[in-house]
């Protein structure tokens, strides 16, 4: 009887331990867990991992690793605490760490990748407080916790239990089975609900594909792994190439500056929903733009319902401005059963509307008793022009390229040219690099051009530049029909250099409540696209690239102390001081139509950021950007810098 208390007694004091891998306990005695096989000491995959048992912000014992990549592990862990299995990732960019085996440190290759570290240590606790607005979500993986250790950073996850989209699509190949319709559309509704919460919050997450579709043992399913692009180095392009995944992609993710929105993860959901019901991954929508031989889904599958192959067809347009706009637009359409309108019809319809558009702003313009560019062909100039070869010299930024600054001058010469068929233009492209060098030195030499761009000229090069009088006394140009021009003496005292477009001061709002470091001071356009500061004082150049980069999150206004504020002016030209007379007519001319609808909308409204001089195309600027409404009465207000 006593042997048998001893032994029960003994038994009782048996200590038990946490597997690492299924965190299950079990007892000391064995080095083996009997439920799942896992050996306990077994060393991580790779020697830069934390080691199972390590303990983390004194509460998290790390387990195995289920994940890692070029800019993070995810371990598998217990939190003692809460006494549940939880995971665990830590921002560690590969190509910036290392860490020596049995230490928990890590440490910095080189000192010049410490500022691109802490950026993106930085956007990674970002990250993961984003995450954590939406812990009441179902469909979004729930963060519970996030901090700094070891010289990196980490945030808590609940521990899912199941396979990502990815896995099981591919089971199902090898399977040779596609998904029922019915179970494609349940995923996607619940991708669509957990986007429409984030795009809510102003935030894309840029990364829908079916490796960051989880689906949960238990039926849910979950978006992870937001904002990847978050951990790149301050590399814009390398940024967007990381994130990229072709056939879920969009087109406008490939380039480095476009507008990018709602839309953009419509895309993805569309092309995760074409693969679930065909079985096809998408061909990469890059190489759609050139030649779209992507097929409807009920082409493939027949079973699939018009109206789900066709909205899948709309989710994927090339063009954002056919795609659904929201995903409450795509969910809708998904459940009503409805048919949209097809693609082709709907870019056919688009065009239509583009030129119905374009003709009402015309009438609008010939309604108001205002000239239209047409028009210019119809004036009588008074200038009796004979044959002339007139030379024309512009610099190029070698980003937009040689041939993109031809194609412009050629646009805005055009009525020039075919209203005066007895002049032709001898257009030279030069390097803005080596720019103004080469036109000095032809200026000073006397073989410079007849007409140029001088805005890389300053007051010491004026007597190389011809008098631009005699634009100002042609019968048909009126200085009130263009912005500053009634006034041009004041800003230009030489009357040597005509300007074709001009910026202004501009205050740019985030509009987001918490912008990381809104506390932070000074006024960088850097730290505003990185969301360091709220408010950045700009101009109207720079516009588009804030459209582009914070589309939706910000707002425009025009400062009210525009005495500390001044305009300036852009797109200089001149004329050479030695030109004779007849090729000066030729020339004075040339700036008359330069200032035309047609040239200021090809320079402006389609291709620069500065804002047009002629009022008619403000109008059509306005129109095109909203965001200008009100701009007319602004530049009343404005001073304009003189160019001495």
């Amino acid at each position: 009887m006593e042997y048998w208390l001893l032994c029960r007694k003994m038994g009782e004091n048996k200590m038990k331990i946490r597997c690492m891998n299924c965190m299950k306990e079990y007892e000391d005695e064995y080095e083996i867990c009997p439920n799942c096989g896992y050996i306990r000491g077994t060393k991580p995959k790779e020697s830069y991992h934390l080691r199972p048992e390590t303990i983390l912000h004194d509460k998290y014992e790390i387990g195995t690793v289920i994940g890692f990549g070029g800019f993070g592990v995810i371990y598998k862990a217990w939190d003692k605490n809460l006494k549940k299995i939880v995971a665990i990732k830590e921002y560690y960019p590969t190509a910036f760490l290392n860490r020596i085996p049995g230490e928990n440190s890590v440490r910095i290759y080189d000192k010049k990748n410490l500022e691109a570290f802490e950026k993106g240590k930085k956007e990674f606790l970002e990250e993961a407080r984003n995450l954590a607005k939406f812990n009441s979500h179902p469909n979004i993986v729930h963060v519970f916790d996030f901090f700094e250790e070891n010289g990196t950073a980490y945030f808590v996850m609940e521990y899912l239990d199941g396979c990502s989209l990815k896995v099981f699509l591919q089971a199902n190949r090898e399977k040779k089975k596609t998904m029922s319709v019915d179970t494609a559309l349940q995923i996607t509704q619940a991708v669509l609900s957990g986007l429409k919460a984030i795009h809510e919050k102003k935030i894309i997450h840029r990364d829908i594909k079916p490796g960051n579709i989880f689906l949960c043992k238990d039926g849910t399913i979950k978006l992870i792994d937001f904002g990847a692009a978050r951990f790149a180095s301050e590399d814009t392009e390398k940024t967007r190439t990381i994130i990229i995944t072709p056939g879920y992609a969009p087109a406008e993710q490939y380039q480095t500056k476009s507008k990018q929105g709602a839309y953009t993860d419509i895309y993805a959901a569309g092309a995760v929903l074409y693969e679930m019901l065909t079985g096809i991954k998408p061909e990469e929508s890059i190489n759609r733009k050139v030649e779209d031989n992507v097929e409807e889904p009920q082409k493939l599958k027949p079973e699939v319902p018009a109206y789900i192959s066709k909205a899948v067809m709309k989710a994927m347009a090339i063009q954002p401005e056919i795609r659904f706009q929201t995903v409450d637009q795509f969910a809708k359409i998904l459940n009503s059963k409805k048919e949209v309108r097809d693609v082709k019809k709907e870019i056919a319809f688009l065009k239509k509307r583009k030129i119905f558009r374009i003709a009402m702003l015309f009438m609008i313009v010939i309604g108001s008793g205002i000239f239209c560019g047409w028009q210019y062909s119809q004036r009588n100039t008074g200038i009796k022009l004979q044959p002339a070869a007139i030379s024309v010299w512009i610099p190029y930024d070698e980003s937009n390229g040689e041939e993109d600054a031809k194609q412009l001058l050629d646009e805005m010469t055009s009525e020039y040219l075919n209203n005066n068929e007895m002049i032709s233009l001898d257009i030279q492209t030069i390097s803005s690099s080596d720019y103004e060098y080469e036109l000095k030195k032809a200026l000073k030499n006397g073989t410079g051009p007849d007409v140029f761009d001088s805005s890389c000229l300053t007051a010491e090069d004026y007597d190389y530049l011809g008098d631009l009088t005699p634009l100002f006394k042609l019968s048909v140009f009126h200085p009130e029909d263009y912005f500053y021009l009634s006034d041009y003496r004041t800003y230009f005292p030489s009357g040597k250099q005509l300007p074709l477009s001009f910026e202004l001061p501009v205050q740019y709002t985030n509009i987001l409540e918490d912008v990381t470091g809104a506390e932070e001071t000074g006024n960088s356009k850097t730290k505003f696209l990185a969301g360091e500061i709220k408010e950045y004082l700009g101009s109207t150049d720079d516009y588009a690239e804030i459209q582009q980069q914070l589309a939706g999150r910000y707002e425009m206004s025009f400062p009210d102390n525009t005495d500390e504020s001044k305009g300036s002016f852009k797109n200089l030209w001149s004329i050479s001081g030695e030109i004779d007379t007849k090729k000066q007519d030729a020339a004075i001319l040339l700036l008359y139509y330069l200032l035309s609808e047609t040239s200021e909308d090809y320079l402006t409204v389609q291709n620069t950021n500065h804002l047009p001089l002629n009022k008619n195309v403000m109008t059509v600027f306005v129109e095109v950007n909203r965001d200008f409404e009100g701009i007319e009465k602004y530049i009343e207000q404005v001073q304009m810098s003189v160019m001495e």
